[in-house]
């Protein structure tokens, strides 16, 4: 795989910070938004509650983006996402490594895609559960569920069905009946390559992202930071950082203003995450390349 950092980081911020914003008025409050907000100084943390969460029309969003708006226009909370520097990582080789594949649970059918389906919840006599129609190689979310409510000691990469726990709270059970829930997912590879193992060729690389908090409010500002740093944390203990992402180092720059505005100055906080990853491209792809190119079938100048 050609790992896509600057992606991965966009879809892992926008997922976050919805299920974070969402626990406000909920019993995960303290635990979650509770614990982003703590310790700021009276008002700072209820001024950042009113304007970015509940079902007020006037509310405000926190958006992610992956290049600097082009036209002058408010910003109330914005990260901007842009890549950074890379450099090859030479202890384990260099380009054209060979890397062990064997444990792999499968690839992925459109290049690690993911898909975004409205599934209708079902049930049987095991329980509650989804059924996506294809085999499935990772779950990403399902909104209107936590995520402790997925029985994921029963799911395996080619199931066709996401089962819920069971049993399941009686609250719980009354929501779930017929609704239908947005799922997120990797569709798995049933083809002819899907179980493909062996040898991969590639390299590691030590590579930054660029992440820019900016917002016209100073304390609106120290929020994002604060939010940005509790995501980083919980990003630690997801599948992707271990296999794909190995978070290496952070680095933060003081804050400062990007935009001298008449109206309102525009502030900044730029964090650097490194991270480590591996490029690679399984041997068989090599294999079928060269062939094209010695059948003369590739594109000439």
């Amino acid at each position: 795989m050609i790992p896509k950092l600057d992606t991965y980081m966009y879809k892992t911020l926008k997922r976050y910070i919805r299920a974070i914003l969402n626990t406000a008025g909920t019993e995960d409050e303290p635990y979650v938004l509770g614990a982003v907000l703590a310790g700021f100084e009276a008002g700072v943390a209820d001024n950042f509650k009113k304007a970015f969460t509940g079902e007020s029309k006037k509310k405000l969003s926190i958006d992610v983006v992956t290049s600097y708006p082009t036209t002058k226009q408010q910003v109330n909370a914005l990260y901007v996402i842009s890549r950074g520097g890379a450099e090859e990582d030479t202890s384990a080789g260099s380009i054209g490594l060979d890397t062990g594949n064997n444990e792999s649970q499968g690839r992925s059918t459109i290049d690690d895609t993911e898909v975004n389906k409205s599934v209708q919840v079902s049930h049987d006599d095991r329980g509650y559960y989804l059924d996506i129609g294809e085999p499935i190689l990772a779950i990403s979310s399902i909104s209107g569920i936590t995520d402790n409510l997925i029985d994921m000691d029963s799911f395996n990469a080619g199931d066709t069905e996401i089962r819920l726990i069971s049993p399941m709270p009686p609250e719980q059970a009354t929501a779930l009946s017929g609704a239908s829930l947005q799922v997120i997912y990797t569709p798995k590879d049933v083809g002819s390559r899907s179980d493909y193992a062996g040898y991969i060729k590639g390299y590691q690389l030590e590579e930054s992202l660029i992440i820019t908090e900016c917002s016209n409010n100073i304390d609106t500002l120290r929020c994002l930071d604060s939010l940005l740093k509790y995501i980083l944390i919980m990003t630690k203990s997801s599948a992707n950082e271990g296999t794909d992402f190995q978070l290496a180092h952070i680095h933060s720059d003081p804050l400062g203003i990007s935009d001298v505005r008449e109206d309102r100055n525009i502030y900044q906080i730029q964090t650097v995450v490194t991270y480590k990853d591996t490029y690679q491209v399984p041997e068989d792809a090599a294999d079928r390349l060269n062939k094209i190119l010695l059948n003369g079938q590739s594109v000439t100048d």
